[in-house]
């Protein structure tokens, strides 16, 4: 069960370890510890074994609720998860010095930093987060309920589930991972973005789109192939002709992220195909409340818009 007290108690533990680790540095930096490569071993062992685990953790089963919450616990969410990011440079950095075997002032000086950049991390979530979390579950009418067995890996403390929130399964958070919109997301961002998805399946040759329809969904393909096809009015009549082809990880609808949220081809199955389909307004909803998120998703929209652009022209002088 992951409650606001086992929260409280993650913390505590993080807190009383780095206060030890913290004298240990002290005294190697003046001279009055032997074995100084064995401390700092220890402090890469916490990290792998324990903080990294605990970071994922919260990413997935706390971060995700902020963004159901007030204005402040949405804009709380972006500032921890970048804080998250830049602890897991720094980490990255020190297990890398250590596994050197020396003891040297630089890597003290690291190892101080560490700790203490953690140490003002986790200050920070008993002041932010833990107020926030409880927030949510009063707000909800629900306490933590068992944990899906999909958020809880060996060596990772429980996830949880609130009454209300979708948790996405595996299959739906690989599909988000693998698409060309959201591949550049942090992890608790993809799960926020794959718990709006549902899966629908359509047959070779079924039209999933029309030119100049509106576009209400946005769709990830998970498995077959899809033929974008534009019309052009030549002199000797309109013409038809295959744009782009979208296969595993490509999304159908990505015009319904820009206004006037038209579609500007159609789409045709070239195989049976199976999609996670998301709600484009839940989506736009979702974008609207975390900057951080919209900002790497319209990146990323322009990076496949070009794409498409530049297939389109060659499509095109190839058909007329």
């Amino acid at each position: 069960m992951f409650t606001v007290e086992r929260l409280q108690q993650e913390h505590a533990e993080v807190i009383r370890w780095l206060e030890t680790f913290d004298k240990e540095v002290g005294n190697l930096m003046l001279g009055q510890m032997l074995d100084g490569a064995e401390a700092l071993r220890g402090m890469a062992r916490f990290i792998e074994k324990t903080v990294l685990p605990h970071l994922s953790s919260e990413e997935k089963a706390i971060f995700p609720l902020l963004v159901q919450g007030a204005a402040q616990d949405r804009g709380l969410r972006e500032e921890l998860l970048a804080q998250h990011l830049a602890l897991r440079d720094a980490f990255f950095s020190y297990l890398a010095e250590t596994r050197g075997g020396r003891v040297t002032r630089q890597l003290l000086d690291v190892a101080h930093d560490v700790s203490r950049g953690l140490r003002d991390h986790a200050r920070k979530e008993e002041q932010y987060l833990i107020p926030a979390f409880r927030r949510y579950l009063v707000a909800t009418s629900g306490g933590p309920a068992p944990a899906p067995s999909f958020l809880v890996a060996p060596g990772l403390i429980p996830g949880v589930q609130v009454p209300g929130v979708q948790v996405p399964p595996p299959e739906a958070l690989e599909v988000v991972r693998r698409s060309t919109l959201f591949s550049t997301l942090a992890e608790a961002q993809i799960s926020s973005i794959a718990a709006l998805g549902s899966w629908r399946e359509h047959p070779k040759d079924e039209v999933v789109a029309r030119e100049g329809e509106l576009f209400t969904t946005l769709s990830i393909v998970a498995q077959g192939c899809v033929a974008a096809i534009r019309t052009v009015h030549a002199r000797s009549g309109p013409i038809d002709f295959t744009s782009a082809l979208m296969n595993v990880g490509e999304v159908l609808g990505m015009a319904a992220l820009i206004d006037p949220y038209r579609s500007n081809a159609s789409a045709r199955c070239l195989t049976p195909t199976r999609f996670l389909t998301m709600e484009a307004e839940a989506v736009r909803s979702l974008l609207e409340g975390d900057q951080g998120m919209a900002a790497r998703v319209m990146k990323q929209l322009a990076i496949v818009y070009r794409g498409r652009l530049s297939s389109t022209i060659r499509a095109l002088g190839q058909n007329l």
